[in-house]
C-alpha cells in the first residue's frame, strides 16, 4: 500500500517549519460555528485570507520613514479584490507586489505629493 500523506498534514508540517524555523506568529482562528467572527482575526468576514491589522503592522515597522497614509495605500493595493482575476494571475501579481515592493505616492507635512521609492509589505 503507497504511502499517503493528507493536505492536513502537509499544513501541518508547513507551519510548523514557519513558527519554529522561521519565527512566524500563528493565529488559530478555528470557531465551533463557521459564521462566528470572534475568531480574534478582526476580519468581517471568514472569506478574508489578509489579516489587515497585522500586515498594516508589519509595513509600518519595515518602512518607519513613510507615514501611516502612504502604508495604508500599500496595504490598499494589495488587498484590493481579484476576483475577476484567474487565480494564477491573482497569484502573480500579488507575488510580484510582495517581492518588489509597492509604489503610492502620498503627501508630506508641506503638503508636496512624493512617490515612494517601494513600500515594502515582507523584508526585502
Amino acid at each position: 500500500m503507497p504511502n499517503f500523506i493528507s493536505e492536513d498534514q502537509i499544513e501541518q508540517a508547513t507551519l510548523h517549519k514557519l513558527q519554529h524555523e522561521h519565527g512566524f506568529q500563528l493565529l488559530n482562528c478555528n470557531t465551533v460555528q463557521a459564521e462566528d467572527l470572534n475568531d480574534r482575526s478582526n476580519r468581517s468576514d471568514k472569506r478574508e485570507v489578509i489579516l489587515r491589522d497585522r500586515l498594516k503592522a508589519a509595513a509600518l515597522r519595515l518602512n518607519p520613514d513613510l507615514p501611516e497614509a502612504a502604508i495604508d495605500k500599500a496595504v490598499a493595493v494589495l488587498t484590493q479584490p481579484r476576483s475577476a482575476m484567474s487565480t494564477t494571475a491573482a497569484n502573480y501579481e500579488l507575488d510580484s507586489l510582495i517581492r518588489s515592493g509597492i509604489q503610492v505616492e502620498y503627501e508630506n507635512d508641506q503638503g508636496r505629493t512624493w512617490l515612494t521609492d517601494k513600500t515594502w509589505i515582507i523584508n526585502p
